[in-house]
């Protein structure tokens, strides 16, 4: 994966995370494919923020927006990450006449609120605790050799 990295200082980090987090839920032949930019912020209006740069049939440039006054940026990125899978392998994807997940229009139903209710952001929820654990498990076991 191909990542730059602007608005913080400690940039390798955030890259070594990226890496770490993609290679967890994509094959490693489609993060090797990637292109990423993350963009960390001040003042934004969300934690994070994951579009494709291209609208296409499973996009390959993406940003990520962090917030830089997030409660922790390493699992915002993780959640960031899993949208970015989602975008990847075309499961997700946005034009100009909606939100498409699998291919077909999701719009909530019933009680369902639209954005927690949606499955991409359930996928999302669901996965960013576990894969900011298993950053924090490895980055422990290169401190300890």
């Amino acid at each position: 994966m191909d990542i730059t990295v602007s608005g913080i200082k400690k940039t390798q980090r955030l890259k070594d995370a990226s890496v770490f987090y993609a290679n967890l839920v994509m094959d490693r032949r489609i993060v090797k494919n990637l292109v990423l930019d993350i963009e960390v912020v001040e003042d934004y209006e969300y934690l994070g923020h994951c579009l494709p740069d291209e609208v296409c049939k499973n996009p390959r440039y993406f940003t990520i927006i962090l917030n830089k006054k997030g409660d922790n940026i390493y699992r915002t990125l993780a959640h960031e990450i899993v949208h970015l899978k989602q975008y990847a392998k075309n499961e997700l994807s946005i034009d100009n006449h909606g939100v498409y997940w699998y291919g077909e229009t999701w719009k909530p139903k019933g009680k369902q609120h639209k954005y927690f209710d949606s499955p991409w952001e359930l996928e999302a929820y669901g996965r960013d605790f576990g894969l900011h654990y298993r950053w924090i498990q490895y980055e422990e076991s290169l401190k300890n050799g």
